[in-house]
């Protein structure tokens, strides 16, 4: 089994304390020894026992009664050979056929540890945490207290990771009074943590930090747990006292508290050059006064404010200095409680202006994001930054506009978007809603088109063009698009809508055509002549290309593009291009492919989906198979 997995050194540790077990390489052919296995258990359960199953039963009326289909050495033989095979030899790349295996084998016998420990495990790779669990405490029940320490972590994990916080408390009191394990009294103080038991959390951490024997990579994650939990002056008197300690940690800046708290005090306190680690304690321990002032669940009063600017040294712009403290410790709901008291109080308005608009936008204060938005985002800055820039804040203002069903605010928006922008408003518009869900952005569009029949400040025809767009695709399934019978009415409506204006484009007729397929009958049109008529969008137009590669002939990509290649970016028709070449023919492996266009393994085996069938892609990518691509190959299925 897996008793051997669970090594004491610094970096398990730190693995442990994290919640990583999915991504966990595991040796699970070293550690299965199944030829070492007889054919009982050895854990006896006594018939008058409680079922281990946790039906409720006793014993001797559930599980005893199960008749196996097949016998224990199949399944045995059936796990060694997975077991064998390359592919099989860590938790990371268990496959759900051997989780189905592993099922299958724990039904036969029930009580056999081995099979409920494997499903464990297996689901909890495959991202099946509810399964997990129930598997990994059945296993519990059968061996008691002869856990080891590894499965003991994961039952805890999974506990606090599904918000079982009281469950997770009883069973970590259990495992701890028979596991002298460190991080299961680190798991015990996350859970007492958000039990809000925090003097019984800070306890159980200190005393999982000390039976470490003072371990660094505990210490680390325990100041993660503290900061999670919003514990944030114990936080930062550990990291004050143990600050230089951090040089020795083996583990990526982001996930180094110390580096992090570094940047942190650089931001807040305007350093620019390197400064002694005595100096980065000193402001560490500012900001724990700082933590000490004020409470994060409520809003700042003035007292707060005057005691804030008397405990720093030196001197900062508030504004700022609460903006970057909130940045850093993710406090987003108090920024955008505090946001009006901050924005008058700094002299950066224009470094943290954008920061308070996303966390307004994410505490769902839709008023304040559209009061902010609009304080920040005059003509003349428009006109003066980066547009993709503009349009990630661009589609907040909308979305919180559309959320309040604000008519009056959304057609003064578009007012603005027009006077304001050099380029197509309604461009602008759909470019800046990509980001959110398909439903959404299609009700966005409905919303502003609604809006529109009084004012005609944009062109509703081609709303109408992208709506119906966005319900579109070239995915088929042995010819046949997948749609369901909601989509397919969302199409026919739009189609509708669609004859009250010029029907002589490519989406009314792909879209009716696509229908026909769905239903598997002739189409009045065949999709070369389709493909002829013009796209009435940029995101019709992109369906158009795909749909020549897919159905007519990639040669005209490569070749003739239509349209002009003026209207495709460069990014947008090296991504076709690419894709031109494989149904082509010029490209025959995923690997040329990357040599060639800048676009990861997962990403272009995905993509191929759009323009072959499946059976064609997994060919594809089966051809393209090395030992360094193998992993790869592994997480895109």
């Amino acid at each position: 089994m897996f008793e051997d997995m669970f090594n004491k050194n610094d970096k398990d540790i730190n693995f442990l304390a994290e919640r990583k077990y999915a991504e966990r390489e595991i040796d699970i052919k070293e550690n299965f020894r199944s030829k070492e296995i007889s054919k009982k258990s050895g854990y006896k359960i006594e018939r008058n026992e409680a079922c281990p199953c946790g039906s409720g039963k006793k014993y001797k009326k559930c599980c005893a009664k199960v008749n196996p289909s097949m016998s224990k050495e199949y399944y045995l033989d059936k796990i060694s050979d997975y077991m064998d095979k390359k592919h099989g030899r860590s938790l990371n790349q268990m496959t759900e056929g051997f989780y189905q295996l592993l099922k299958e084998a724990d039904e036969d016998y029930p009580v056999e540890p081995l099979f409920s420990n494997l499903a464990g495990y297996a689901a909890a790779a495959l991202e099946k945490p509810s399964e997990s669990l129930a598997y990994l405490l059945k296993y519990h029940r059968i061996v008691k207290d002869d856990i080891s320490d590894v499965v003991a972590f994961l039952i805890s994990n999974l506990l606090i990771e599904l918000e079982k916080f009281q469950e997770a408390e009883e069973k970590i009191e259990e495992f701890v009074t028979y596991k002298n394990s460190s991080v299961l009294y680190m798991k015990l103080a996350e859970v007492k943590l958000a039990l809000n038991k925090p003097k019984e959390g800070i306890k159980n951490l200190e005393k999982g930090y000390k039976k470490s024997n003072n371990n660094i990579y505990l210490l680390n994650s325990m100041i993660g747990i503290l900061k999670e939990y919003r514990n944030y002056n114990k936080a930062y008197e550990l990291l004050a006292d143990e600050f230089y300690r951090f040089n020795l940690l083996d583990v990526d800046e982001s996930e180094n508290q110390a580096e992090m708290a570094q940047k942190m005090v650089n931001d807040l306190y305007s350093i620019k050059e390197r400064i002694s680690t005595k100096k980065y304690k000193e402001y560490l321990k500012e900001v724990e006064k700082v933590f000490d002032i004020i409470d994060v669940d409520q809003k700042l009063t003035e007292k707060q404010i005057e005691q804030f600017k008397e405990c720093i040294e030196v001197e900062v712009d508030l504004g700022y200095y609460l903006e970057r403290l909130c940045f850093y410790n993710n406090e987003y709901k108090f920024l955008s409680t505090n946001d009006q008291i901050i924005l008058n109080n700094t002299e950066k308005t224009d470094l943290i202006i954008d920061s308070i608009i996303t966390t307004n936008y994410i505490n769902e204060n839709f008023q304040k994001t559209i009061s902010n938005f609009k304080k920040r985002f005059t003509k003349d800055i428009i006109n003066s930054i980066n547009s993709d820039y503009f349009k990630e804040y661009l589609s907040y203002y909308l979305d919180s506009i559309y959320e309040l069903n604000d008519e009056k605010e959304m057609k003064e928006a578009i007012k603005f978007l027009d006077s304001a922008l050099d380029e197509n408003v309604l461009d602008m518009i759909r470019e800046s809603l990509t980001k959110l869900d398909v439903a959404r952005e299609i009700g966005i569009l409905e919303f502003i088109k609604d809006i529109n029949q009084e004012n005609n400040l944009v062109n509703n025809q081609k709303i109408i063009d992208v709506q119906l767009t966005l319900l579109l695709d070239t995915f088929m399934e042995n010819g046949k698009p997948r749609v369901n019978e909601e989509r397919q009415e969302n199409i026919k409506k739009l189609l509708e809508e669609f004859q009250n204006y010029n029907t002589n484009t490519f989406a009314y007729h792909y879209a009716n055509w696509f229908l026909a397929k769905a239903k598997e009958e002739e189409p009045d049109k065949d999709i070369e002549e389709i493909v002829e008529y013009p796209a009435g969008s940029g995101e019709s137009r992109y369906i158009k290309h795909l749909a020549i590669i897919r159905f007519v002939d990639p040669n005209i990509i490569l070749n003739n593009a239509p349209e002009t290649i003026k209207k495709i970016n460069k990014e947008d028709f090296s991504f076709l291009e690419m894709l031109a070449k494989f149904k082509n023919g010029d490209l025959k492996n995923i690997n040329q492919a990357e040599e060639n266009y800048p676009y990861p393994f997962e990403i272009i085996t995905k993509s191929l989906l759009l323009i072959m069938e499946q059976p064609e892609v997994i060919d594809l990518v089966k051809n393209s198979l090395t030992m360094d691509t193998l992993h790869k190959f592994i997480d895109a299925e």
